[in-house]
């Protein structure tokens, strides 16, 4: 009876013993997607049990997002690649990592998690690597010369990283099982689902949509069709603008806003796409953050990511919290509790697909549409919740911390 009790009441005590966690991450320049947000949104909850975050990235530190990142960072770029080489981040981890209880490593690819390997293999300090869908077999559709260069990277590098790992995390069931699917040949010790999660957006809802509306007057008493990611050819906007091409002069009253920014030039190419007699009918807003993009939502009654592959997509979870339906491919992974939510529609990840998420949002009467919109915020209630994802990626960690440390958090 004993036993029983203490250990139902274990996981309990483990918030009373704080973690020391080193995370390390290319950048943390809130364009660069959905894992700084995330980083963010835990460590947040994780500064209020007490553990102690430093986070190492690649970024240059006289930059705006470095300078203003609000938890202890080293960044230890710039450098001159995406790929992130630097001389100095072996050294720090050399120096430093002995004094953490666990790494956690985000993202692979790149020389962090490389370097991460090449370190804690002689140190006592387990690490994790968050792959946020970076595995997915949907990134292998390239030119064979880069796919044969990946799978020689994966050989020499992260084969290891990933074997070498305490744990491998994913977000969703559906990510860890279409990555066995990549790339050969694959192993790690543990799995873990983590979610992601999303904290309840600022509910001040007018005054968003107002501050929106003020920068871009022409769209009110518009329908807006929102895109809002990075501007990255896996997102599929490119057959969006054919579809919204197609469907625009019989629909006269909406306008597609495009939200994000432009770091591989495909803007260039998406904006080349729009006929001469629809460009007013496109709006580019750039980069936008905080109640500006939260106007966005506000202001939208569609969010569209038709993505050929996506791991998560924080941006539909922010349109879900917002009560916005979301129109997306069946290669998103959350795809599956957005449909079983009535939260928005799926299609296929072509341009017929694409095509038909607009039909079919064109064609749904207001009333449903509205009906719809409600079931999107039961969704993100009921699926995308910070605490939710946040007590699933803190009891992660002190397993992995424990196992490594036996004399860690003891009740």
């Amino acid at each position: 009876m004993t036993v029983a009790y203490l250990g139902l009441i274990r996981p309990f005590f483990d918030y009373l013993y704080p973690l020391k966690v080193l995370i390390l991450i290319p950048s943390v320049n809130p364009g660069q997607g959905g894992p700084v947000v995330v980083l963010e949104q835990f460590a947040r909850y994780q500064a209020r049990d007490g553990d102690r975050l430093h986070v190492v990235s690649f970024d240059d530190p006289s930059t705006e997002s470095a300078r203003e990142f609000p938890y202890p960072l080293t960044a230890l770029g710039p450098c001159p690649t995406f790929y992130g080489y630097t001389t100095k981040l072996e050294p720090w981890l050399h120096a430093h990592a002995k004094n953490y209880d666990v790494v956690v490593v985000h993202g692979i690819w790149q020389y962090h998690s490389l370097a991460t390997w090449r370190v804690l293999s002689g140190v006592p300090v387990p690490y994790v690597v968050y792959t946020h869908g970076m595995l997915d077999p949907g990134h292998n559709k390239v030119s064979r010369r880069k796919q044969l260069k990946k799978q020689i990277y994966w050989w020499l590098a992260e084969f290891w990283v990933l074997r070498r790992a305490a744990a491998v995390f994913f977000t969703t069931e559906q990510e860890q099982r279409i990555a066995t699917k990549g790339m050969w040949p694959l192993r790690w010790r543990r799995a873990e689902i983590v979610p992601y999660g999303l904290e309840q957006p600022p509910e001040n809802s007018q005054e968003q949509r107002e501050i929106f509306l003020k920068l871009f007057p022409g769209l009110r008493g518009r329908r807006i069709l929102l895109f809002l990611g990075r501007f990255d050819p896996k997102k599929g906007a490119r057959m969006l603008m054919k579809a919204f091409a197609e469907r625009a002069e019989a629909h006269p009253e909406v306008t597609l806003v495009m939200v994000g920014p432009d770091d591989e030039n495909e803007g260039s190419v998406l904006r080349a796409l729009v006929p001469e007699r629809l460009r007013d009918r496109v709006v580019w807003t750039g980069l936008m953050l905080g109640d500006e993009k939260w106007g966005a939502f506000r202001s939208a009654e569609a969010f569209v990511i038709p993505s050929y592959t996506e791991n998560y997509c924080i941006a539909a979870v922010e349109a879900l919290a917002c009560g916005l339906p979301v129109l997306m491919s069946d290669k998103v992974n959350i795809h599956s509790l957005v449909e079983a939510h009535g939260a928005g529609y799926v299609e296929k990840d072509n341009v017929a697909g694409c095509s038909r998420l607009l039909d079919r949002w064109l064609a749904t009467p207001k009333a449903e549409w509205t009906a719809m919109g409600a079931s999107a915020l039961k969704c993100y209630r009921k699926e995308f919740q910070i605490e939710d994802a946040y007590r699933c990626y803190r009891e992660a960690l002190v397993r992995v911390a424990k196992a490594a440390s036996p004399s860690i958090h003891k009740p």
